[in-house]
């Protein structure tokens, strides 16, 4: 009978340490999951934060040329004079600026960009 109870005994203590083990392997893993989550929503925030700053970016640009477009318009000699030159900024959709010339009046723009 005493055999038993250590068999018994033993047979318990080696369940316990294989729930430990497991128990811990199972811990590491979820922290491994929340760290990759938490690794994905950074990178997302990052992403989201580009975007809206280049939908901005783009928003501004579209106002500053609509808003040039139209004075242009009123200054602007005959269309039969300038056809060329008109079909080609008009199709372009972006004028004949530098591109620079957009994201110099939002430093945040090219910070965000290096990253």
């Amino acid at each position: 009978m005493f055999k038993r109870d250590e068999e018994r005994a033993r047979k318990l203590e080696a369940r316990k340490q294989r729930n430990r083990e497991s128990a811990a392997a199972s811990r590491k893993r979820k922290d491994d999951r929340i760290t990759h989550l938490e690794q994905q929503v950074a990178a997302l925030l990052r992403e989201n934060a580009r975007l809206k700053l280049d939908a901005q970016v783009r928003q501004q640009h579209q106002h500053r040329h609509h808003d040039a477009g139209a004075a242009d318009l009123q200054n602007a000699p005959p269309a039969s004079s300038a056809p060329d030159a008109f079909a080609l900024s008009s199709s372009a959709g972006y004028g004949t600026h530098s591109a620079n010339s957009c994201t110099n009046q939002l430093p945040a723009v090219s910070a965000l960009l290096i990253r």
